[in-house]
C-alpha cells in the first residue's frame, strides 16, 4: 500500500516506540499533539467520521499534509485485519484532500504529485500518514 518514509535502519527509541499496547504518553507532551488536533477546528483541513486532515507542523515540502485517524491507534505496530478499511479510507481521503489543496494552489509539476506514507519509528504517538509534494520545498527541510 504506502510504502514507508523511513529508513529501516533507523534504530532511534522514541515516546511512540513503546505504544503499542496503547500506552500513551502524557496529555501535554509533545508527542502526543496529534491528538489533539482531530478536536481542534482552526487546524483542521478536512474532517469526516473516520480520519482527521492537517498541515504538517513542521512541512517537508510547499505541500505537507497528516491524515489521522479519529480513533485512537498508536502506531503502525497497532495495526491489524480490522483496519484495512480505514487504512484505505486514509489514502482516499489523502489523495482526494492532496488534489484540492494543490488545485486550489494552482500546482504544477512536482508541486502536483504527491507520495503516501508512514513512519517505519515515529515520533509522534497517534498514527499518521503523510502527504507530501515532490517539491521539497520547504524552510523545514534540513541539509
Amino acid at each position: 500500500m504506502a510504502s514507508s518514509l523511513s529508513s529501516t535502519s533507523e534504530k532511534r527509541k522514541t515516546p511512540s516506540s513503546d505504544n503499542v499496547n496503547g500506552n500513551q504518553p502524557k496529555k501535554n507532551h509533545w508527542s502526543a499533539a496529534l491528538s489533539a488536533a482531530i478536536d481542534d477546528e482552526s487546524v483542521q483541513v478536512y474532517k469526516d467520521d473516520l480520519c482527521t486532515v492537517i498541515n504538517d507542523k513542521f512541512p517537508k515540502a510547499c505541500i505537507h499534509l497528516l491524515v489521522m485517524p479519529n480513533e485512537n491507534i498508536a502506531n503502525l505496530k497497532s495495526v491489524n485485519n480490522t483496519h484495512v478499511s480505514l487504512l484505505k479510507h486514509m489514502l482516499k481521503v489523502g489523495k482526494e484532500t492532496a488534489e484540492k489543496v494543490a488545485a486550489k494552489a494552482n500546482a504544477r509539476g512536482s508541486f502536483a504529485h504527491f507520495r503516501y506514507g508512514y513512519h517505519a519509528i515515529p515520533s509522534m504517538a497517534l498514527l499518521h500518514m503523510h502527504v507530501i509534494s515532490q517539491d521539497f520545498i520547504s524552510d523545514s527541510l534540513k541539509t
